[in-house]
């Protein structure tokens, strides 16, 4: 097959697009596949019960966040307050994964140059 063969706009004929859109309306009225509609105050009930769990999540997920939080910097002040020289020599190593995970996702996503 050459290529220019194969990048011709190749469009349905109408009258397929007609007996296509026939036939989708006959599966739209087929009487064998019934499609139940819910009630009203059904939809309102899976509504207000969606939203209500959406509430709870959200709780739940921003007090362990908070918890965690709160642990971390616990953990920090007593660092610092404690042993200092300790602190100093734990920010080392994260300040250098910091910057070298910042090298490398700026390396692969634009290079050295800058697009400025």
């Amino acid at each position: 097959m050459r290529s220019d063969d194969r990048n011709k706009n190749t469009s349905p004929s109408p009258e397929w697009e007609l007996d296509f859109k026939q036939q989708l309306g006959k599966l739209d009225n087929d009487e064998r596949f019934p499609v139940p509609i819910p009630d009203l105050a059904d939809l309102e009930r899976m509504i207000a019960q969606q939203q209500n769990q959406l509430k709870r999540t959200l709780l739940r997920d921003l007090l362990l966040f908070w918890l965690a939080a709160l642990f971390l910097v616990g953990i920090v002040f007593a660092v610092v307050y404690r042993t200092p020289l300790l602190f100093a020599w734990l920010q080392l190593p994260i300040l250098l994964l910091g910057l070298s995970i910042w090298l490398a996702i700026r390396i692969r996503n634009r290079g050295w140059v800058s697009r400025e």
